[in-house]
């Protein structure tokens, strides 16, 4: 048989994908190849001696509204739940102790100045040299910089080292050095272009009401989009559990190889890392070849671990980040019990931490990451016992770079399979941005483009 369509991974993006193209083509003309055993790719939920566990991202962005806006489409809109209240607050593990970020930030830009002149994370002339942003000249060439210059320009050096430099790598896994501003923060960019200062421009920007926090996750936990999206996609036939191994073009077709057969289909859309679209296209398409191969990402190391609530002394709000210079792998600390309703029993406290960034850890045994986390936690919060509950997930392909350069390496890669493999798509954290709103958004741009071409 032949499909109209061949999506290739069945993570959130290429089920996003399927059902963009759904909508418009009959589901079994739309055929789905997933190399492992389930569906979803890094987002992950479990049920575990009566806890609830991510494995993956634990929240949505509200920030970036792609994803709420599929949740609600597909009729989660009430299974949506906002970060408790009552223990809110998020930390930077700061020389060695943990300082609250001040209320009303926005990721790098202060919305509440009252907020900010109190707190504590930054000196008497860090606090100044923020104030005078307004005065500093906005740049002048429009080529892309890495954000650690970006920050360091607009607000000081402070800023980046000690608010910046942290949430980045709670996020991205790496420092603000190694990711391009234009990319990963073009909000912010945009500001300067437009406003010539960031607080000037922030001013321009509505304001969540006071109090509230721009997450969202689901009443059973993230695997509820997952399975939302699959029920949505009845019709659609699946192919679990094989690799695609390469395409080949044939007669104005692609044939697909997996490791236990042959498909064949109109388009393709490669749904998966660079590196195994890399590996899919292989060197007779050098140019596309050569490009994915400048696609970088961080493996990543998530451990969930719980406590009787009693046997911890020190944990604050929803959790913490860690700045770089604490000399840690650590990366993160979400208090999940704290953070969203239904994660634990009462009296227990789930956490979830979050390494990156260290190829060595990958090589750690299981039980050797749960040491490394409890030595490295150990340094930070106060422990009675050891936790009652702990389990680790690992992700080789990990967080997606996105590099100076980036949005241009991407139209360049878009462009060369234009050239060498016209009706083959990519898609996907790798290209369009690591978050799962990003992902979202990502798919239905490729499943419009895609229609367009195959419908005219």
């Amino acid at each position: 048989m032949t499909y109209k369509v061949i999506v290739v991974g069945g993570g959130i993006t290429g089920l996003c994908v399927a059902y963009e193209l759904i909508k418009t083509l009959p589901p079994d003309q739309v055929l789905l190849i997933e190399k492992q055993r389930r569906l979803g790719g890094v987002i992950l939920t479990e049920e575990k001696e009566g806890l609830l566990l991510e494995g993956g991202p634990d929240c949505l962005y509200a920030e970036k509204p792609w994803a709420v806006e599929l949740a609600k489409e597909i009729g989660l809109g009430s299974d949506l739940i906002p970060p408790q209240e009552a223990s809110k607050g998020t930390y930077i593990l700061w020389k060695g102790k943990l300082h609250r970020l001040p209320e009303g930030f926005l990721l790098l830009v202060p919305r509440d100045l009252v907020a900010f002149l109190k707190t504590g994370l930054l000196s008497p002339w860090g606090k100044a040299r923020v104030l005078i942003e307004p005065f500093i000249p906005p740049k002048r060439s429009s080529g892309d910089e890495d954000l650690a210059s970006f920050v360091k320009r607009r607000l000081g050096k402070e800023v980046l080292e000690r608010i910046v430099d942290p949430l980045i790598g709670g996020v991205h896994g790496t420092r603000a050095s190694e990711l391009s501003a234009r990319a990963v923060l073009p909000r912010f960019v945009e500001m300067e272009e437009k406003w010539g200062s960031l607080l000037k421009g922030i001013r321009h920007f509505k304001a969540r009401p006071k109090g509230t926090l721009p997450f969202l996750s689901f009443k059973k936990g993230m695997g509820q989009l997952v399975d939302g999206l699959v029920e949505r996609l009845k019709g659609i036939p699946f192919v679990m559990g094989e690799g695609v191994r390469h395409i080949e073009a044939s007669k104005g077709l692609f044939k697909v190889y997996t490791e236990k057969g042959v498909y064949e289909a109109e388009r393709v859309v490669l749904a998966v890392p660079a590196r195994h679209a890399r590996e899919i296209l292989g060197p007779s398409r050098p140019e596309s070849f050569s490009l994915l191969g400048m696609f970088k990402s961080v493996p990543t190391v998530v451990i969930n671990m719980a406590w009787k609530e009693g046997d911890v002394l020190g944990a604050k709000g929803h959790g913490f980040v860690v700045s770089p210079g604490e000399g840690l792998k650590l990366k993160a600390v979400s208090f999940s019990s704290r953070k969203f309703e239904g994660r634990a029993p009462k009296g227990i406290l789930l956490m979830r931490l979050f390494f990156s960034q260290d190829e060595g850890i990958m090589e750690l045994e299981d039980r050797g990451i749960y040491e490394l986390a409890l030595k490295e936690l150990g340094g930070i919060l106060r422990m009675k016992e050891e936790p009652m509950f702990w389990k680790v997930y690992r992700w080789p392909e990990g967080l997606a770079q996105m590099r100076k350069g980036h949005l241009e390496l991407v139209e360049g890669l878009r462009k060369a399979l234009g050239r060498e493999a016209k009706g083959v798509f990519v898609v996907g954290s790798s290209y369009d941005g690591i978050g799962i709103g990003d992902c979202v958004r990502g798919a239905k741009a490729i499943a419009r483009q895609l229609l367009e071409g195959l419908l005219s």
